[in-house]
C-alpha cells in the first residue's frame, strides 16, 4: 500500500468495514419499505437521463454535469420546481438523491442524485468525499474529516471532480488534492467513510490513488477547451427547450407521486 502510506493513510486501516453490516441492513430495509417510492425515483432518473443525453455533447461527462447543475438550480429536478440548499435528515440513507426530487438537501444529496442520474445515462460517475478549502493545505488521507461531497468523472482518460452545487470543474494536482481553474478552491480526497461502509477496499483505494496520481501528472483539459465545452453545451440546451417542456409534464407527475408517497 505504497500510495496510501505515502499520503498519510496508514490510520485508515482500522476504518475498513467497521460499519458495513449495519449499512447493508439499512439499505435492505429501505429497499423493502420504500420499494414503490424508489421505483418512481428510478422512473424519474430514466426520464431525465434520456433528456440529458439529448442536450449534452456526445460522450462528454463534463457537458452532462454542466447541464445537471443548470437543471438543478432551475428547480427542474424538484417538486414544485424549487430546490433549496439546506441541511435535512435524509429520507433514504442509501438513496439520498431522492431528497433532490423532494426539493431540499445539501452536497451529499446533490452528489448522490448526480451519480444516480449519470450512471442511468450510461456515463461513469462516483460520489467523491472530500475536505473543501479556499486555501491550500498540507492535508493527508486521514487528516481533516470530509466536509463536502462532489462527483468523480473521467474525461479523455483522466480523472476530474465536478461540483454541481458550485458549477465548478476541478483537476488533480496530486493523488489527493484538486484545484479549480481559478486556483481559488481546493479539495482533498477523504475515503474514510467509503472504507467504513465497505464501498471500497484498501486494495481498491490503492488503485484509485495510482489513477489519480496518473491524472495529476498528465496534461489536464485547458481553460479554453473547458470554456468551449460550456459554450457548446449552452447552445445544445437552448436548442432543446421544446423537448424540455414536453418532458416537464411527465416528470411533474412522477415528482408528485414521490412527494405524496413520502409526505402523504
Amino acid at each position: 500500500m505504497k500510495m496510501i502510506d505515502r499520503y498519510g493513510g496508514s490510520g485508515l486501516i482500522d476504518s475498513v468495514k467497521v460499519s458495513e453490516d449495519s449499512y447493508d441492513l439499512v439499505r435492505d430495509m429501505e429497499l423493502y419499505v420504500g420499494h414503490i417510492i424508489l421505483s418512481y425515483y428510478d422512473e424519474f432518473l430514466k426520464l431525465y437521463s434520456e433528456y440529458l443525453n439529448e442536450i449534452s455533447i456526445p460522450n462528454n461527462p463534463i457537458s452532462k454535469l454542466e447541464n445537471v447543475s443548470s437543471l438543478l438550480w432551475e428547480g427542474l429536478f424538484s417538486y414544485e420546481d424549487s430546490f433549496e440548499y439546506m441541511p435535512i435528515e435524509s429520507t433514504f440513507a442509501s438513496k439520498q438523491g431522492v431528497d433532490v426530487v423532494l426539493g431540499k438537501g445539501v452536497c451529499r444529496h446533490v452528489s448522490s442524485f448526480t451519480t444516480d442520474l449519470l450512471l442511468k445515462s450510461g456515463t461513469y460517475c462516483e460520489d467523491f468525499l472530500c475536505f473543501s478549502s479556499y486555501s491550500q493545505l498540507c492535508e493527508t488521507l486521514d487528516g481533516n474529516a470530509a466536509n463536502h461531497q462532489a462527483n468523480l468523472l473521467k474525461y479523455d482518460g483522466n480523472y476530474y471532480v465536478y461540483d454541481v452545487l458550485s458549477n465548478r470543474l476541478l483537476r488533480f494536482i496530486s493523488p489527493i488534492e484538486l484545484t479549480d481553474y481559478s486556483g481559488e478552491c481546493f479539495l482533498y480526497y477523504k475515503p474514510k467513510l467509503d472504507l467504513q461502509c465497505g464501498f471500497i477496499s484498501l486494495e481498491e483505494l490503492e488503485m484509485k490513488l495510482i489513477g489519480f496520481n496518473s491524472s495529476s501528472n498528465s496534461i489536464a483539459i485547458g481553460r479554453k477547451e473547458y470554456d468551449e465545452i460550456v459554450k457548446e453545451t449552452t447552445i445544445l440546451f437552448a436548442r432543446k427547450l421544446k423537448l424540455l417542456s414536453e418532458l416537464k409534464s411527465e416528470s411533474d407527475k412522477i415528482k408528485v407521486k414521490i412527494y405524496k408517497g413520502i409526505n402523504g
